[in-house]
């Protein structure tokens, strides 16, 4: 038992770091045509393009004024979201220091049972 577990450990571990494997080093990659939110207060650009190259983002605009490499692999969003990856799983998107705490104090002031809250 204990050889079948190892085996299928390290086989498994094998196939996973395959998937992490870059297979077109330093080709530039361009994610074009969705609506993308920086995570802080500024506007939504629609019809967006990002481009990495060399796993960094080079450029970041709208379709009609961002230069696309001509070797670019096109990846479509097609109106799809795009944002910024969120690494906490226990977030409260407006406690983040992006908002007003006056109006969140404002609004719990003087709240003292869950009930009221939440009929």
């Amino acid at each position: 038992m204990r050889n079948y577990l190892l085996f299928f450990s390290v086989f498994f571990t094998g196939h996973a770091s395959i998937a992490q494997e870059n297979l077109r080093p330093n080709v530039p990659v361009a994610i074009v045509g969705g609506m993308l939110l920086d995570g802080y207060e500024a506007e939504p650009i629609h019809h967006s393009v990002i481009v990495f190259e060399n796993g960094r983002i080079t450029q970041v605009g709208q379709k009609h004024n961002t230069e696309i490499p001509d070797n670019a692999v096109i990846l479509d969003a097609g109106g799809r979201t795009v944002m910024p990856g969120l690494i906490d799983a226990h977030i409260h998107i407006d406690l983040i220091g992006h908002g007003s705490y006056e109006r969140y104090y404002e609004f719990m002031n003087g709240m003292e049972r869950i009930d009221e809250f939440m009929p």
